[in-house]
């Protein structure tokens, strides 16, 4: 058997860390994200308990929490959690 490299670093751990998506799509059902760990990329399950979230693929987001028993992390798209809710009120600089 192999032993990933980010083998200790599962769990909470990964919590308050960011991410990119590399799904089409998140919801409470499905969803994959990736992040740079130790020189490689882990791949991981994401949720999102949001509808309408706006988390496709190259969005960025917030692990928020971990489910053990199923093995997901939970996440949160970073506009919301800073505060932006939507892009198309940012004012245009010229």
């Amino acid at each position: 058997l192999f032993r990933s490299k980010a083998g200790a670093k599962v769990g909470q751990v990964l919590v308050g860390h960011t991410v990119k998506i590399i799904s089409g799509s998140v919801d409470m059902r499905h969803g994959r994200a990736e992040m740079p760990l130790e020189g490689s990329t882990v791949n991981l399950s994401v949720r999102c308990e949001r509808q309408n979230n706006g988390l496709t693929r190259g969005a960025e987001a917030l692990v928020i929490g971990y489910d053990a028993e199923q093995h997901i992390y939970l996440v949160e798209p970073m506009q919301s959690m800073l505060g932006n809710t939507s892009t198309s009120s940012r004012p245009m600089l010229t």
